[in-house]
């Protein structure tokens, strides 16, 4: 990873920090190879972010990977499976993943230069 994306990385997390959304019109035209979906306290995301997911992804003939972050001792499994079943038919491929406790270092594992992450903000 080059100090170009550290950059573009930290300046998303300040900007996330700040519960600051990013507009769709600061996305790049250009196709994404994948959608990273992060759940997050063992939460479903609301449904808006799960049609704008949908919508993204097939626009852009992508992937979509969900990734769940646990706390200690919880499954994500019920999760994982409500969100694929909304999200089959609707999107080229669904992935599932659970992270162990580095989570920026898992992400960073499965995620390239052309993909997207998508953290939902939680009430």
């Amino acid at each position: 990873m080059g100090l170009e994306e550290l950059e573009k990385i930290a300046e998303l997390e300040a900007r996330l920090k700040q519960r600051l959304i990013i507009p769709i019109t600061e996305l790049k035209p250009a196709s994404f190879s994948s959608i990273i979906l992060l759940l997050v306290e063992d939460q479903e995301p609301p449904e808006p972010t799960v049609g704008i997911v949908s919508f993204l992804a097939k626009r852009h003939e992508c992937n979509v990977k969900l990734v769940c972050c646990p706390r200690q001792g919880v499954d994500c499994s019920s999760i994982l499976k409500s969100l694929r079943r909304q999200l089959e038919g609707k999107v080229k491929d669904v992935e599932e993943y659970v992270s162990g406790e580095d989570v920026v270092s898992f992400v960073s594992s499965i995620t390239d230069s052309s993909s997207i992450i998508v953290i939902p903000l939680l009430k």
